[in-house]
């Protein structure tokens, strides 16, 4: 999915892209029985306006990298359709496993004192793992499908110990279609209300790894929940197939350092259509309270709302810089196209620094924007945070039928390859910093198709039509400023400033 598509004779050639590959199986933990109720205060975040960024994320070799000897006992779980699974060995010190006779023999209730590797394979079409742990624990899915038809999720964390996600071959999950947010499990005979927000759903952190690829689908609500953090690492390769909110939705972090993630098939349910629930609500990744990250991998997004939204909205100017939801793109390739009104490419509550990485955006819907660095007011003027745009790095393509680039402070352009076309003007205070940028102007309607060239180079073609005529920002550090350059879209041709 591209913007446009370039020529190769000018400056506006996307960057090979960065791919940060983690190891599964490095170095321990020493601090693991620790409750990680938020990412912080275990990372660190600074950045100013000319690009100089500093970011420390403690967890990160902790998540990633683990020792495959911490995990010395592995229980293996083998699905058999609707029959109690095959578990070896058949019994563990400081584990059970049982049957949740409620709602079928494939469906497991599993408690444990010890860090356990858990693999799980075979298939079952109405099956689920609920998991109690006092200490971290991996699951390894082993060509497993686990479908579900009895209102509960497929896989349901309840502890604030982290969970690995290995996946080996192909696996498939899949939660029912309806069920409660807080299920009414019965466990030892009493009934307990508990959380589940997703086809894959953990009260702690989920860090998926491995060379496998896994497939998963929110058929309720959205495909992958954490209370804490989701991390994607090393070759692991992660689909959203489909979900009816979002496909990964956490309160504290997303973290992507390498990997494949791939969302897609996104949309509402019946009953949210019923109760015109938005589209805009919608979204490829939401992190509500916290902040996200990329400095790896391959990020592909098909979304009917926001691409991805760090959206928290009830900080203060006081706050540290991770108090606030801000985005943080390093590296990798992120590819995203969205569809509906205000459906933005990438929206941050607070600032987006991006200091590498290649980035395509197709934001189609009525008052997109392409990249947005939003304002905050809790209750005062004096509590106002504005949204700041760094760019430092990379190469950034952009497509909106609303405003190309957002930001009600200062869009800082301080290095990279910025070429991005917008049906509406370029919403900003001021443009910044130390490299120089040319913006142009068309007032007539833009037809897809056309093709774009600056300073005679054709550069792309325009992709969907704009009728409301078009606004083009292009920056790379062969400009000068001080000059205007031509720039022509069809039949029409403006004079780019470049200051």
């Amino acid at each position: 999915m591209k913007l446009m598509k370039f020529s190769k004779k000018i400056l506006f050639v996307p960057l090979a892209a960065s791919v940060l590959l983690c190891s599964c199986m490095e170095a321990t933990d020493n601090n693991d029985d620790k409750n990680t109720n938020t990412v912080e205060p275990e990372s660190s975040f600074t950045y100013n306006s000319d690009g100089n960024v500093s970011f420390f994320d403690s967890t990160a070799t902790e998540d990633s990298e683990y020792d495959e000897k911490e995990f010395k006992t592995t229980i293996t779980i083998n699905f058999n359709g609707t029959n109690f699974p095959t578990i070896t060995p058949a019994s563990e010190d400081g584990v059970t496993i049982e049957k949740y006779a409620e709602k079928g023999d494939a469906h497991l209730i599993i408690k444990s004192e010890k860090k356990i590797n858990y693999v799980l394979k075979g298939s079952t079409d109405n099956g689920s793992v609920l998991i109690f742990s006092q200490k971290k624990f991996k699951l390894t899915l082993d060509s497993l499908t686990l479908a579900n038809s009895a209102g509960l999720p497929a896989i349901c964390s309840q502890t604030k110990k982290r969970c690995f996600i290995e996946t080996v071959g192909t696996a498939t999950i899949s939660d029912a279609d309806s069920y409660s947010l807080g299920i009414a499990y019965k466990i030892d005979g009493s009934t307990e209300t508990l959380d589940a927000k997703g086809a894959i759903f953990s009260e702690g952190e989920l860090i998926f790894c491995g060379s496998g690829t896994l497939n998963v689908t929110g058929k309720y609500k959205h495909a992958i929940c954490s209370d804490q953090y989701v991390r994607i690492t090393g070759g692991s390769n992660v689909n959203v197939v489909g979900a009816r909110r979002d496909g990964i939705h956490t309160n504290d972090a997303v973290l992507v350092n390498g990997g494949k993630l791939t969302i897609s098939g996104i949309e509402r349910s019946a009953a949210d259509k019923a109760a015109g629930y938005s589209e805009r609500k919608i979204n490829g990744i939401e992190c509500e309270k916290g902040y996200i990250v990329i400095t790896g991998g391959e990020v592909n997004i098909e979304s009917p709302g926001v691409g991805i939204w760090a959206s928290k909205d009830d900080f203060v100017k006081s706050d540290s810089m991770t108090d606030k939801s801000f985005i943080y793109i390093k590296g990798g390739t992120i590819n995203i196209a969205t569809t509906v009104a205000k459906a933005h490419g990438i929206s941050s509550k607070s600032h987006l620094i991006i200091t590498g990485g290649e980035i395509n955006v197709k934001a189609t819907g009525k008052s997109a924007d392409g990249l947005e660095a939003d304002e905050n007011v809790v209750d005062t003027d004096e509590d106002k945070e504005e949204g700041e745009i760094v760019i430092t790095d990379g190469t950034i393509n952009l497509f909106s039928n609303g405003k190309v680039i957002d930001t009600k402070s200062v869009l800082n352009i301080n290095g990279g390859t910025l070429f991005a076309i917008g049906g509406d003007c370029l919403e900003t205070t001021k443009i910044s910093g130390s490299q120089a940028s040319g913006v142009a102007t068309f007032t007539n309607a833009v037809s897809s198709g056309e093709e774009i060239t600056i300073a005679g180079q054709k550069v792309g073609t325009v992709e969907s039509d704009l009728t409301d005529g078009a606004k083009l920002i292009f920056s790379n550090s062969s400009l000068v400023a001080g000059g205007n350059i031509p720039v022509t879209i069809g039949s029409q041709t403006a004079d780019a400033v470049v200051e």
